[in-house]
């Protein structure tokens, strides 16, 4: 739901509860009637552009763990593969 909050800032159109449930109507999506109304309030106080960059460092946060989770791992088994008798 938030991306089309953003969709909206982007486009220099105000958020409003009205603007998002016609976005989610477009889509096809079924969302609670409650949401578009939550969003709207929730953009009045918060800066859509800092929640883009704090969801984009969850994204990067994200994908450098996967990294190293994956750099273990080939690690650990070359590792282990040291210590078998020849």
């Amino acid at each position: 739901m938030h991306l089309r909050c953003m969709i909206l800032h982007d486009d220099g159109i105000p958020i409003t509860a009205e603007k998002i449930a016609t976005l989610v109507k477009v889509e096809n999506v079924f969302v609670e009637s409650y949401w578009p109304n939550l969003l709207a309030k929730l953009s009045e106080k918060r800066n859509i552009e800092v929640v883009a960059l704090l969801q984009s460092l969850q994204s990067l946060h994200l994908l450098v763990l996967r990294l190293l989770l994956l750099l273990l791992s080939r690690r650990r088994r070359y590792c282990s593969s040291d210590l078998r008798p020849t």
